[in-house]
């Protein structure tokens, strides 16, 4: 009951710090919370809904050119004794493109007849309209949340064959989920069409695109990936003509909840620099706290209160006000997460419903209190050591005799620069608290200022870091001697910078890995050379990069040697460097097409990677090899756009967190800065009392308190800023490294780093102002006096 008179007397003295204390645990809680149920629960979303649909965890589809080929690979895999279940469907298989978020994509489409009946990766449907439309069309639920339709909404298909493009106009009928082709995240889409429509299409085309799908189930659910490994499709290597694809779960659920990965890690990454923030803040309020009341501990303890007693009293304040904010904040976060899975579902087309956990409930509020406790518990031990004789002194064991560093009878100063520096100087521990506390904000808004600068403004730096390099154009030709023809015209259209050949083959292994392998002539000729981050690229047959995560797994380093696989032929190649990037989530390797000629004799590079001098000739320059090489090719696309739409979702969440993030913190700088220089402003109110009685205005106090803070604030905001300016990307780097992206290089303007250092030093001294005020209406007496 002691204990408890005393921390409410430190409640009643400080009501206003103390529910700015209380926002500041709020927002870190509910930041922790939100990131921890994300991190935790939303991958464990598409176990659930892959469960309640039965999913497969292979596809496999091939055009139904080569019967005997299919009658062969479907032995293979019935007498494979890790099957565990196999259906078979038929479906068009096709290249095409359509219209999503107002840009056109060029994707692999897979035509399902809605009449089959399917025991594995059943079809749940989302919307359906009622309304009976002449040709109706079903589309994966992420063109609704993430493509921005609507039911009965006009959809235009184009299906690509044999270098001719036939365009189908549908309405939307209604919207499906299924785990692993309701996606545009993997390398095949599927769409939905009654039997009428898709007999129509398949006539319509020759029954060129027919095609056959086997979905199966394996015994062990969490191999995969190996089973995916020993049936990869080699006839492409031999039939450049038959189109074929494989998904399998691993590398779906990867893709479709890649987002929330992201947001989940930018998210906790911003709560543990708010809970850094916290601890300082707290940390620095203590100390004051026991400056000031320096005579009222040694009264207690010389009545009898124990050392034990004044801590307890001195950190059950924090400790009650933690445990009361953690709720809040755990309650806020809740009512926040349906903000999120709304943004996440634009990006994966998944329905979230998420609670609370109990687990992240309990992890947020075990952290948050173990945190206060024992900050506070370290913070007030100097109370708890203090005798009363030395407190009653304020603090002092002796007489002080400290040098006078500014003299106000030997500088030319005016007088209220010259306070301002001596009252710098004699509050140094205390100016030294506020200046890691500003450094602390700084690096927090700087790190919120890169994310928005790199993401919304300028997004190619995002792109690149995660997609690693991205041409302008793709075009694949009918014949090497087509391709070569097409390369060297290239070179006279002045809006071409350059080309090379680049060629993906998903069908590679490395240990009990599916990697996806890039060829090229030249690597050096990619645009962004980002994607190198260690070492260099192969020159030589047998040499490779690969993915760092990749390497991590393996435990492999460069100068070491690894095994690649292709069907049954192996080969060894030295790695020569490590590359990184988000795609296939850092499962890639890259080799020379020498190195790829290791495993496929007769290849010949038909696939041109294209970059323009300007985004403008794009546009141009497609349009000119479509005019003059239409015969020639067997597609072209314009893969900035591509890639742009796909990832415009991810633009779209990470600015709309980054934006949430970055007024949290103008926020917190606000509220921080308010419980700074209202602490301070009252650490030295006896001072203010002696130079107001001595003939001080308050009009001179006040510009000596903001000058005074203008300097600590100008000394942390420089420090937080050059801290973020060189540990923002290695933070970054180390957070996403879980997802390929193993070196972030993202553009940190010094403009940005002026401006955040003059907002802070600018707010700051403002807020010092406007509380300064209070000293106007305040006599001298009651300032010296006051306790």
């Amino acid at each position: 009951m002691s204990v408890m008179l005393l921390a409410k007397a430190t409640f009643q003295k400080n009501k206003s710090q103390m529910i700015g204390f209380m926002l500041l645990i709020i927002i870190s809680s509910a930041l922790m919370n939100l990131g921890l149920t994300t991190f935790l629960n939303y991958p464990q979303l598409f176990d659930q809904y892959a469960n309640d649909m039965q999913s497969a965890d292979v596809i496999t589809t091939i055009q139904n050119k080569d019967e005997t080929y299919i009658k062969t690979y479907q032995q293979e895999l019935l007498h494979d004794p890790d099957t565990k279940q196999m259906e078979q469907r038929n479906v068009l298989f096709f290249a095409g493109k359509c219209q999503y978020r107002n840009s056109e994509t060029l994707r692999q489409f897979a035509v399902l007849n809605k009449n089959d009946k399917q025991e594995i990766g059943k079809i749940s449907m989302m919307e359906e309209s009622n309304k009976s439309v002449e040709h109706g069309i079903y589309l994966p639920y992420l063109f609704h949340t993430g493509g921005q339709y609507n039911l009965l909404d006009d959809f235009t298909l184009t299906i690509i064959q044999d270098g001719k493009e036939v365009t189908f106009t549908y309405q939307i009928k209604g919207f499906y989920e299924e785990m692993m082709l309701a996606t545009i995240n993997s390398s095949t889409t599927g769409l939905l069409l009654d039997d009428e429509e898709y007999q129509t299409v398949s006539k319509r085309l020759s029954h060129t695109i027919d095609a056959t799908m086997f979905l199966m189930k394996v015994n062990q659910h969490d191999q995969n990936s190996e089973y995916a490994t020993r049936h990869l499709p080699t006839i492409t290597s031999t039939n450049p003509s038959i189109r074929s694809d494989m998904n399998y779960y691993e590398t779906i659920k990867q893709s479709r909840t890649l987002t929330s990965s992201i947001g989940a890690t930018l998210i906790i990454a911003f709560s543990m620099i708010m809970m850094v923030i916290l601890v300082i803040v707290i940390r620095f309020k203590i100390q004051n706290t026991i400056v000031e009341d320096m005579k009222n501990i040694g009264a207690y303890k010389a009545i009898g209160y124990t050392g034990i007693q004044i801590l307890l009293s001195l950190m059950l304040p924090y400790l009650i006000i933690g445990g009361i904010g953690g709720i809040l904040g755990i309650g806020l976060s809740n009512l926040l997460l349906p903000f999120l899975s709304y943004m996440f579902a634009i990006q994966t087309g998944l329905t979230w419903h998420q609670g609370l956990d109990a687990l992240c409930v309990s992890m947020t509020l075990l952290f948050l209190m173990l945190i206060i406790s024992l900050i506070t518990m370290v913070t007030s031990m100097k109370a708890k050591k203090l005798t009363p004789i030395v407190a009653l002194r304020s603090g002092f064991y002796t007489h002080n005799f400290k040098r006078n560093h500014v003299p106000l009878d030997k500088h030319k100063a005016t007088l209220t620069v010259l306070l301002a520096m001596k009252a710098l100087i004699q509050n140094l521990k205390a100016n030294v608290m506020v200046s890691i506390v500003i450094s602390a904000i700084a690096f927090a808004s700087v790190f919120a200022g890169v994310l928005f600068y790199n993401i919304s403004y300028q997004f190619d730096n995002f792109l690149f870091a995660s997609s690693g390099d991205i041409a302008d154009i793709i075009v694949e030709s009918k014949t090497h001697e087509d391709h070569l023809r097409l390369k060297k015209d290239l070179e006279k259209i002045s809006g071409v910078d350059h080309s090379v050949d680049f060629y993906t083959d998903n069908a590679f292994q490395c240990g009990h890995e599916v990697v996806i392998c890039y060829t090229s002539e030249n690597f050096l000729h990619l645009r962004s050379q980002q994607v190198l981050y260690q070492g260099r690229f192969p020159k030589y047959a047998n040499e490779v990069a690969i993915g760092g995560l990749l390497a991590s797994k393996l435990h492999k380093e460069p100068g070491e040697m690894i095994t690649l696989k292709k069907g049954d032929k192996e080969q060894e190649y030295l790695i020569t460097g490590l590359i990184q990037g988000a795609n296939y989530m850092g499962h890639d390797v890259a080799i020379t097409e020498e190195g790829y000629r290791l495993f496929v004799k007769d290849y010949e590079a038909r696939t041109l990677n294209i970059y323009t001098k300007d985004k403008q000739e794009i546009e141009d320059t497609i349009q000119y090899i479509k005019q003059h090489y239409s015969s020639n090719i067997i597609g072209i696309q314009n893969n900035r756009k591509v890639v742009e739409a796909s990832m415009g979702s991810y633009r779209d969440i990470v600015s709309a967190l980054v934006c949430v993030i970055a007024g949290i913190t103008l926020f917190i700088i606000i509220l921080i800065m308010y419980l700074v220089q209202k602490t301070s402003i009252l650490q030295r109110k006896q001072e203010f009392g002696i130079l107001k009685a001595i003939g001080y205005t308050s009009k001179q106090l006040i510009h000596q308190i903001a000058l005074t803070s203008l300097m600590v604030f100008v000394i942390g905001a420089m420090t937080g800023a050059i801290l973020g300016y060189y540990l923002i990307n290695p933070l970054l780097s180390m957070l996403l490294s879980y997802i390929g992206m193993m070196k972030v290089q993202f553009e940190i303007p010094w403009m940005m780093l002026i401006t955040i250092i003059l907002l802070i030093c600018l707010t700051g001294s403002a807020l010092a102002m406007w509380i300064a005020r209070r000293i106007k209406k305040i006599s001298p007496y009651l300032l010296v006096n006051e306790n």
